[in-house]
């Protein structure tokens, strides 16, 4: 059966933070949108980012993968192209990619292994999953530690600089769910300069907590959602499996001074195909600090879209986006009035002198 994804501990200190008081709200400009064509429709938001100053996002062809490198204004810069296969090099079903050090790390879970390519493409090394790591779903790197959680049989997990896993939380789903079972999981994040890493959750409640490198939990950080929530849930079907439901921080971004989290990044019905409901995308900033919620940020040209949002990637200046919206507002946030149909986009918004107050 071929599987399809759509996306889409000691205790230290038992702490909540969160917004305890009115937090301000500041609205972005657009700089700029355009059409990320032919972008992976395999974990999207997952498999694009900023790299030195350059937007990526990966495009997926019946035979290849291709890294597009875009500036600030569109403009296509450069592209790496990446064979589909299971030899040395190649990627067979990519779910996850991330630049770190230099290095292209592409999650393959065709093949069950993480491929790392130099940043020109060419082939540099891989780590194999072992037989209780299950299908990565975010992922990321420090000190030569590789830090992941699954979707199935591992939690929380690091693959050492020498290739020996250790497991720090186990799931009880072992295997493929089954139809209608709540989702737990979210985006994991390490804070390099602090030596910490962030987990935002796509499950309810909306929460984003911080552990130790070691997973110990330190605190949690959360925030009043108070809309009705349809929690994230598996949808199984012959062939197909994907996460249905609202899913809340389903993105996170960290610079040195703070956090940025999807507050809503989408709510998908369990009708097979037009599954995409209506949304108001809005971003939180918290200060790294203090855990205090500083802003509920809205966005010009996203009032409101029938489909899904993340943040993929922060600079000084700008707060880049990703949608995907199948309704009519596509051609008009693209301001293409000639455009037909829906799609992908990557939003670039200004911040502005005053961001995030």
């Amino acid at each position: 059966m071929k599987l399809k994804y759509m996306v889409f501990t000691l205790i230290i200190v038992t702490s909540f933070f969160g917004c305890s008081k009115e937090v301000k709200k500041s609205r972005l400009s657009l700089k700029k949108a355009f059409i990320a064509e032919n972008m992976t429709n395999n974990n999207a938001i997952y498999t694009a980012g900023i790299y030195k100053d350059f937007i990526y996002y990966l495009q997926e062809y019946q035979d290849k993968y291709i890294i597009r490198f875009m500036d600030y204004d569109g403009n296509e810069k450069k592209k790496i192209i990446i064979r589909k296969g299971k030899g040395p090099g190649e990627v067979l079903n990519c779910l996850g990619l991330e630049f770190i050090n230099d290095k292209i790390y592409l999650a393959d879970n065709g093949v069950q292994r993480i491929t790392i390519l130099n940043s020109d493409g060419s082939y540099f090394d891989e780590i194999t999953y072992d037989s209780q790591t299950g299908f990565i779903f975010t992922f990321d790197m420090y000190n030569k530690n590789f830090y992941y959680h699954s979707m199935n049989s591992v939690y929380f997990g690091r693959i050492n600089k020498k290739g020996k896993s250790k497991v720090y939380k186990k799931r009880e789903l072992k295997g493929q769910p089954e139809d209608k079972e709540r989702f737990m999981g979210g985006v994991l994040k390490v804070d390099k300069n602090e030596e910490k890493i962030y987990f935002s959750h796509i499950d309810p409640p909306y929460r984003i907590i911080e552990y130790d490198l070691n997973f110990n939990r330190i605190e949690e950080i959360r925030y009043d959602y108070k809309e009705k929530i349809e929690p994230a849930n598996w949808l199984v079907r012959e062939g197909h499996m994907s996460i249905r439901g609202d899913i809340l921080a389903s993105s996170l971004k960290l610079d040195d001074k703070y956090l940025y989290s999807s507050l809503n990044g989408g709510r998908i019905n369990r009708e097979i195909g037009d599954s995409l409901v209506v949304i108001v995308p809005r971003m939180l900033v918290f200060d790294k600090e203090n855990h205090e919620c500083l802003a509920k940020v809205n966005f010009e040209k996203l009032d409101e879209i029938r489909g899904l949002f993340s943040i993929i990637g922060t600079t000084e200046e700008y707060v880049v986006l990703h949608i995907l919206e199948n309704s009519k507002r596509f051609k008009k946030i693209l301001g293409n009035e000639n455009y037909e149909g829906g799609g992908q986009a990557i939003l670039i918004y200004k911040k502005g002198e005053k961001f995030p107050l």
